[in-house]
């Protein structure tokens, strides 16, 4: 299911580039439809506003999941979203 709208999904990683190997590494994905995805102004891919709340959720999931400090996020992804 698509975390924004319940439909047909694609798999995609809330952490691109030098972080994209480490984002599939750490579960750091999530599904979206095309329309959230790729496929119109409000994907993720134009939509700055969406893709920094995916990233900051997923930021805080992370740092949950794996109970590590904000300074593990960075030493790892070398950003802080929050």
């Amino acid at each position: 299911m698509c975390v924004v709208q319940a439909k047909t999904f694609t798999y995609m990683r809330c952490f691109f580039g030098r972080n994209r190997q480490k984002s599939i590494e750490d579960g750091c994905c999530v599904y979206l439809c095309g329309k959230h995805h790729n496929q119109s102004n409000e994907a993720v891919h134009f939509n700055k506003e969406l893709d920094k709340e995916l990233k900051i959720k997923m930021e805080l999931k992370w740092l949950e999941y794996y109970n590590k400090e904000i300074e593990d996020f960075i030493k790892r992804y070398h950003r802080n979203y929050l």
